[in-house]
C-alpha cells in the first residue's frame, strides 16, 4: 500500500512537472502573447460584424431577406459554393451563410449541416496541402507563402488548429499548412470538431442580435 502511494505521488509529481515544462515552453515560444494579440483582433472583428448586422437589420429585415434568398436560390448550389469557400482559404465569411439558413424552418439543423460542410472543407484543404507538398514546383512556393502558419503549427501544434477552428481566423489556410507539414491526420479529425462548436456559438449570437 505504501509503495502504491509513493508511486501515485511520483506520477502526480511527474504530471505537475510536465505541465510546468509545457507552460514554460509555450511562454518562451510566445503562445500567450499570440493569444492576447489575436484575441483582441477577434473581438474587434466579431464586434464589427455584429454592429454591421445590427445596422443592416435596422434598415432591412434580415429575416425576410433570408426567407427571400432561401425561396429564390437553390440550396444545393449555395452549399457547393460554401464548401468551395471553406476549402479554398475561406473566401466568404461563414457568418453570412449562418444568417442565410435562418430562413429555413429548422435553422439550427441547417447550421449543423453548414458546420459539417466547413469541417469537411478543412479536411479537404489538409488533403490539398498533403498533395501539393509532393509537387516540387508548388512545395517551395507554398512553404514560403504559408511560412507563418507553418511556424505556428510547429511551435504550438494542435492549439493553433483549435484556435483557427473557433475564431475568425483562416481555418482552411491553417488546415492547408497542416497538410504541408504532414501534421497527423488523426489529430486533425478530432480537433476539427471545434469547428462545429464554432458555428452553433456564432448562430446563437447572430440570431440573438437580429431577433
Amino acid at each position: 500500500m505504501k509503495n502504491n502511494g509513493t508511486n501515485g505521488s511520483r506520477k502526480k509529481k511527474s504530471l505537475s512537472q510536465r505541465l510546468g515544462i509545457y507552460h514554460r515552453y509555450n511562454k518562451r515560444q510566445g503562445l500567450y502573447t499570440f493569444f492576447r494579440e489575436n484575441y483582441k483582433k477577434m473581438l474587434l472583428i466579431l464586434g464589427a460584424f455584429v454592429a454591421l448586422v445590427l445596422v443592416a437589420n435596422y434598415f432591412f429585415d434580415l429575416e425576410t431577406l433570408a426567407d427571400f434568398i432561401v425561396d429564390n436560390y437553390p440550396t444545393d448550389i449555395v452549399f457547393v459554393i460554401f464548401y468551395i469557400s471553406e476549402t479554398l482559404f475561406g473566401l466568404i465569411p461563414p457568418d453570412f451563410f449562418i444568417l442565410w439558413v435562418q430562413g429555413f424552418e429548422i435553422p439550427y439543423m441547417m447550421v449543423g449541416l453548414l458546420a459539417l460542410i466547413s469541417y469537411l472543407g478543412g479536411l479537404s484543404a489538409y488533403a490539398i496541402g498533403r498533395r501539393l507538398r509532393l509537387i516540387k514546383r508548388f512545395k517551395g512556393y507554398l512553404e514560403r507563402k504559408y511560412d507563418s502558419h507553418m511556424k505556428k503549427i510547429r511551435k504550438w501544434g494542435g492549439i493553433v488548429i483549435v484556435f483557427a477552428a473557433l475564431f475568425p481566423l483562416p481555418y482552411a489556410t491553417t488546415c492547408l499548412a497542416a497538410g504541408l507539414l504532414k501534421y497527423p491526420f488523426s489529430r486533425l479529425l478530432y480537433l476539427g470538431v471545434f469547428r462545429i462548436a464554432r458555428f452553433y456559438l456564432y448562430a446563437l449570437v447572430l440570431y440573438g442580435v437580429i431577433s
